[in-house]
């Protein structure tokens, strides 16, 4: 399940909530920026699972004069 409060960052597309997934599988999810001007922005994605180790993990988004959205944490794949 994906939670992402509101404001400049929003959820486009979501194949994950809901999903089921095995060991190493994936799913993928799209988050669209919109900002209000080009002040720089962050806010908290949470993805929560089942996984008793890891039940949730938050991602920084970041954007506004970076000009891009950027997981400012590294994150790039699954986990």
């Amino acid at each position: 399940t994906l939670a992402l409060p509101s404001g400049p960052f929003a959820i486009t597309s979501d194949g994950c909530s809901g999903a089921t997934l095995g060991a190493g599988a994936v799913c993928s999810f799209v988050v669209q920026f919109s900002p209000p001007s080009t002040a720089p922005l962050t806010r908290g994605l949470a993805v929560r699972s089942n996984d008793p180790l890891r039940l949730t993990r938050t991602l920084l988004l970041a954007g506004g004069y970076f000009n891009d959205l950027i997981f400012a944490d590294g994150f790039d794949g699954p986990f």
